[in-house]
């Protein structure tokens, strides 16, 4: 009467449990991400080809910070020079003011900017030509103590009223 199904060989079983059957959907969503990488890359050669893109250009500008000194002896020069040094615009620098005060000695007679860093020399000479002080005042002498991180030092001379002339036409 009935007639019993007889069980699928082993190795029929075996097949039918590793290839599921594909879904439709899946299909769908796999051509329609070919399609947005194809047109993405498209994009990316057309512009690459013609020129329309570029690489940035390397970021030029140096965050420097700056310790004032006052070495002249005149009262509030380091102040009122690192506020002129705040708004001063020296080229490929910006300057962040981190300490005022004063020198060992106010017998500072040319503005001296010392580097602190071996790699920030050439940042004092940008910063000695922008405030007026002979490039023989630019020195590197490492601090035993930065816990201020201080790359540049700048000490206030007896030529602090044209420096200050100078700090003065350079501002912003």
């Amino acid at each position: 009467m009935f007639r019993r199904k007889r069980p699928l060989p082993f190795h029929k079983q075996y097949q039918l449990r590793i290839t599921p059957k594909p879904s439709r959907k899946l299909n769908y969503a796999i051509g329609v991400l070919s399609i947005v990488v194809l047109v993405f890359a498209s994009s990316t050669m057309v512009k690459v080809l013609t020129g329309e893109t570029k690489s940035l250009p390397p970021i030029e500008t140096a965050y420097v910070r700056v310790q004032v000194l006052n070495g002249c002896g005149k009262k509030g020069a380091a102040a009122k020079a690192a506020d002129y040094l705040r708004r001063a615009e020296v080229p490929s620098m910006e300057l962040d003011i981190v300490d005022e005060d004063n020198f060992e000695s106010y017998d500072v007679s040319e503005t001296m900017i010392i580097s602190r860093e071996e790699g920030a020399l050439e940042y004092a000479h940008r910063l000695a030509a922008a405030v007026g002080a002979r490039a023989e005042n630019v020195v590197y002498q490492a601090l035993e103590d930065n816990y201020l991180s201080v790359d540049l030092t700048v000490i206030i001379g007896k030529d602090f009223d044209t420096t200050i002339q100078k700090l003065g036409s350079t501002s912003r």
